[in-house]
């Protein structure tokens, strides 16, 4: 039994060293002479110490910033592909009012037509570009908010490293 709950506490360190190391670019220089074991300890101890003050899983930190880039540039996409819809429906709608109005012989027709086609084409295109903007918006907030846990895990992590005497950068 103990036997195999070693193997597991062997994987279980293995494993948070390899997330911390894929999650969080930091580097550490070992100032008092350690080896490349005890630096993979202290490391894994370091992973989990940051991790239980901070609240913060490094492997659920490094989804969050893959998912936040994606937000940001699906966000950006799709608030520059919407720019050119109303510039186009506006124009179809002012060639369909110029065939209108060759037809229509009443000044007051023509305004009232070409007023309330145009207002409304306005006001569509204001309220995608609202909405397109909120998109943005929520997605640079979330990425912020990535970035922020980001620093504040790493700076338990490099505050721990240090105190098991490591240069950290």
């Amino acid at each position: 039994m103990k036997r195999i709950f070693f193997i597991f506490a062997i994987i279980g360190f293995c494993m948070a060293t390899t997330v911390y190391a894929a999650g969080i670019d930091t580097y550490a220089f070992p100032q008092k002479g350690q080896t490349a074991d005890q630096q993979k300890q202290d490391e894994g101890f370091c992973t989990q110490w940051a991790q239980e003050q901070t609240g913060i899983n490094p492997a659920v930190l490094q989804y969050q910033q893959q998912e936040a880039a994606t937000s940001q540039q699906q966000a950006q996409q799709a608030s520059t592909s919407r720019v050119g819809r109303p510039l186009l429906r506006t124009a179809a709608t002012g060639a369909a009012l110029g065939g209108i109005n060759n037809n229509m012989d009443d000044g007051a027709g023509k305004g009232a037509v070409e007023g309330v086609a145009l207002a409304a084409s306005r006001a569509r295109a204001q309220s995608l570009e609202q909405k397109s903007q909120g998109v943005v918006d929520a997605a640079n907030a979330k990425a912020q908010n990535v970035q922020a846990d980001s620093q504040k895990y790493v700076r338990a992590y490099g505050a721990c490293m240090e105190g098991k005497g490591y240069s950290i950068r």
